[in-house]
């Protein structure tokens, strides 16, 4: 997957009144107009949920959920927050 550019980083948001949890990852892309979304999805959940069986079955009903963003250089969050970045952050 040529057009990544390696970085990423994930939030975690939950806590609604129907207890559904979603992970927000943002890939950072050197073009992410021409980057093969589904492809790097498909592969994203194959290795997240690889060892994960229990978060594969909360996403397979519904109650996880996640949302994929893709960004070009420098837009991610953690290039400006100060201090240590980061790559995934709990907001629950």
């Amino acid at each position: 997957m040529e057009y990544l550019t390696g970085e990423y980083e994930a939030f975690l948001y939950g806590g609604d009144d129907e207890g559904e949890t979603v992970m927000r990852v943002s890939v950072e892309c050197f073009d992410p107009q021409r980057s093969d979304r589904k492809v790097v999805e498909e592969n994203f959940l194959k290795a997240f949920f690889r060892y994960k069986p229990r978060l594969a079955e909360a996403y397979a009903e519904n109650s996880f959920k996640i949302i994929f963003n893709f960004i070009g250089p420098g837009g991610l969050e953690l290039y400006q927050v100060k201090g240590r970045p980061k790559r995934l952050v709990d907001r629950r």
